[in-house]
């Protein structure tokens, strides 16, 4: 058996919390200061428990605590191509005066049901909206059936939707080859979010950006709280799927940094006029959704656009190909003038 070294592990565990946990922020502040034990085979992550949250355990934060976890521990044995050297993965608690607690599937009365019980106990269902007006073409019909399949969970569809050698982004994450690893993708989604005891909502919408169909996600927990819109970007080649882009919005207000992935692109004459310095091109963005090339194989710049009290500065890239701008990522400041 191949040995893998501790770093590797460390690599696997935060490359983990940032695919599963990104938009769980609570959950991941909780587990990213843990600290990795390296064992022969497999880690322990040890979680550091502060002294106000010791006072709740025995009111219940112990127990989610503890479901939480070991739900989690079987969505890495799911994945264990994806995350190495977590095959064997244990938990154990550090308070705040330094004792261990070694953690199990019975610890602080955690009720661990088998996964089936717990989807037949568990209302799961997702939803399906569809835009009056949409284009009647070849783009929409296929977004339609990738959408009716994913809303059911129908993978033996989504493989014939996809050619041999389809490559899936999520955006800024990373990209996967392939269509056993496109399907396995959405199904590995569709277990964390059962996890999570969270539906999810689809939309078929019109995007001015790409000039198509576009699927837009919601996910939506049972107090009805729902998440921030993402959406699922199709290039199609031969009438399947040749790339499919997984990517959110991201509009913060506070780090005051976006894409917006609403408005149309920017005409590629303007783009190559006002260009400034040339950047180094990053993998996992966007890709051009007329030809298909990765964002590594499209032309980066820096970019300052005028808009009237207010300036920006941006990245934007474009296809050098089909004379198109695929993304623009700005900064946005306030002009003192």
């Amino acid at each position: 058996m191949e040995t893998i070294n501790i770093e590797t592990k460390k690599q696997s565990w935060m490359r983990f919390l940032n695919d599963c946990y990104s938009g769980l922020p609570r959950m991941k502040s909780q587990l990213e200061p843990s600290e990795l034990i390296d064992k022969e085979y497999g880690c322990e992550i040890r979680i550091p428990i502060r002294k106000e949250q010791e006072e709740f355990f025995d009111l219940g934060f112990g127990k989610a605590l503890v479901e939480r976890l070991m739900k989690l521990k079987s969505i890495v044995k799911l994945f264990q191509s994806e995350y190495p050297g977590l095959e064997e993965l244990s938990f154990s608690l550090q308070m705040e005066d330094g004792t261990i607690v070694p953690i199990n599937e019975n610890s602080y009365g955690a009720n661990i049901v088998d996964e089936q019980e717990e989807e037949d106990s568990v209302e799961f269902i997702n939803t399906l909206t569809i835009d009056d007006g949409l284009p009647n073409d070849e783009h929409t019909q296929v977004v339609t059936e990738l959408a009716k399949a994913l809303c059911s969970d129908d993978y033996e569809t989504i493989k014939t939707l996809v050619n041999d050698d389809v490559r899936m982004i999520a955006y800024r994450k990373r990209t996967v080859y392939g269509r056993d690893a496109f399907v396995e993708y959405w199904k590995w989604l569709s277990d964390l979010l059962r996890t999570d005891h969270k539906v999810t909502d689809y939309h078929l919408k019109y995007n001015e950006f790409c000039e198509h169909t576009v699927i837009s996600v919601r996910q939506r927990d049972c107090f009805n709280k729902s998440t921030e819109e993402a959406y699922i970007f199709l290039y199609l080649k031969g009438g399947r799927i040749s790339c499919g882009v997984f990517t959110s919005k991201q509009q913060q207000p506070i780090t005051i940094r976006y894409y917006d992935l609403d408005r149309p692109a920017l005409n590629y004459e303007d783009v190559i006029r006002d260009k400034a310095e040339a950047l180094t091109p990053e993998p996992n963005r966007m890709p051009c959704l007329h030809c298909g090339r990765l964002s590594e194989d499209l032309e980066w710049y820096k970019l300052y656009v005028d808009s009237g009290p207010f300036g920006h500065i941006g990245q934007v890239s474009v296809c050098p190909h089909c004379k198109k701008q695929v993304e623009f990522y700005p900064e946005i400041f306030l002009r003192q003038s």
